[in-house]
């Protein structure tokens, strides 16, 4: 185990869920990592897990809980509080750190961050905060709060009645929505509203959020550039933030000593599952192919996917032709309707379009094109 770095009691309780079971090296770096700041660590595995998975947790810590994939995040740490984890057991510990594996890190000392975090007169903390003013794709208003994938609770906290009842009148979420509701949301809303004070790592460095949305998906550049965050979401890989991930990504290399394959090997075995889109920002080889292979390439939408698309080629230097949409309801004489459109067999388009629009759009399309013309990806799903 790696030498303590302070004197503070933490325990940590992590959560892992792979829908096959397995353990990324990702994954061991980070726990070998987080026991620089803990004493404790109990993992809990959502779901199943393979013996080379297990073997590998087990030279981390010998206490490790399976379960069924039921409410998740949340419901695993229910569990752990409710039935296992006793007040008693409790009191030995400063601070109860709560972490899952939806992210790749740190780039920067564990130690420097809860240093910088020690000073904060606060009963609870996290790396970062969601702003008020997003919403659910139902349209429900999401509140502030504090974000669940990184929790570091304090004794006046987890010592309190408040936390045994919060976690004993918990619902196992069903739903993902339910879970950042039920868990997530209420978590912030439930101790704030007893009086408990919370703070992000994010606060300190008063990082300048221009909107409204997730500062891990849309401010990730400047909060790892510029802020020292210490980690990055997996989620950001994606057709939206292809070329910031990708300069995000050159700077985590040539400024810090994190092994960049640990994150290039887990997103290429999610690839290699189809649990992932294959555009990613370490130039996949087959839209290099699909480029090269086409005397012109055209964007189907201009929507944050489509945009998303046009700002990895112009990062990369590749021409694209223009954006082709259904309908041009705004007469933008940028965009191109599809309808008054004539291909030849070197075009190539790029469908790069929400679920719902593609599937419509695809219908279409593969009537007047041969498929080795169009170009989508998989839906990001892990």
């Amino acid at each position: 185990m790696p030498e303590r770095i302070d004197t503070h009691r933490r325990i940590g309780i992590f959560v892992l869920y792979d829908e096959n079971g397995i353990v990324d090296n990702y994954v061991e770096v980070l726990l070998k990592d987080m026991l620089t700041v803990l004493q404790e660590l109990i993992i809990v595995v959502n779901g199943s897990i393979s013996d080379v998975g297990y073997q590998k947790l087990r030279k981390i810590t010998h206490k490790m809980y399976i379960r069924r994939n039921i409410g998740y995040d949340g419901g695993a740490y229910k569990d752990v509080f409710v039935e296992f984890l006793s007040e008693e057991e409790l009191k030995k510990w400063d601070e109860v750190v709560l972490f899952n594996d939806t992210f790749y890190g740190p780039f920067f000392p564990w130690k420097e961050t809860f240093e910088k975090m020690e000073k904060e007169m606060v009963d609870y903390w996290g790396l970062s905060r969601f702003p008020e003013g997003n919403y659910f794709p139902n349209g429900k208003g999401i509140p502030e709060h504090i974000q669940a994938y990184f929790l570091v609770c304090r004794k006046p906290l987890f010592l309190s009645n408040a936390w045994r009842e919060f976690w004993i009148t918990l619902e196992y979420p069903k739903t993902y929505q339910e879970a950042i509701e039920n868990f997530e949301i209420r978590f912030t809303q439930y101790f704030s509203g007893k009086g408990y004070r919370n703070m992000a790592f994010m606060d300190q460095g008063k990082v300048n959020i221009t909107n409204s949305e997730n500062p891990t998906m849309w401010c990730f550049e400047t909060l790892i550039c510029n802020h020292c965050f210490p980690i990055i979401k997996r989620k950001v890989f994606c057709l939206i933030h292809l070329d910031v991930a990708k300069k995000t990504i050159d700077y985590i290399r040539d400024n810090t000593g994190y092994n960049i394959n640990l994150i290039t090997g887990h997103l290429e075995r999610l690839y290699r599952e189809n649990r992932i889109q294959p555009l990613t920002p370490f130039e996949p080889e087959e839209l290099y192919l699909f480029y090269k292979k086409h005397k012109r390439i055209f964007i189907y939408g201009h929507g944050i996917y489509g945009k998303g698309i046009a700002r990895y080629f112009e990062y990369k230097n590749w021409k694209y032709d223009g954006f082709i949409v259904t309908e041009n309801k705004e007469n933008n004489v940028n965009l191109l309707v599809y309808h008054r459109m004539r291909f030849n067999l070197n075009d190539g388009i790029i469908l790069a379009l929400g679920e719902s629009a593609f599937q419509e759009v695809y219908s279409v399309v593969k009537k007047d094109l041969d498929e080795k013309q169009l170009y989508y990806p998989r839906v990001f799903s892990s």
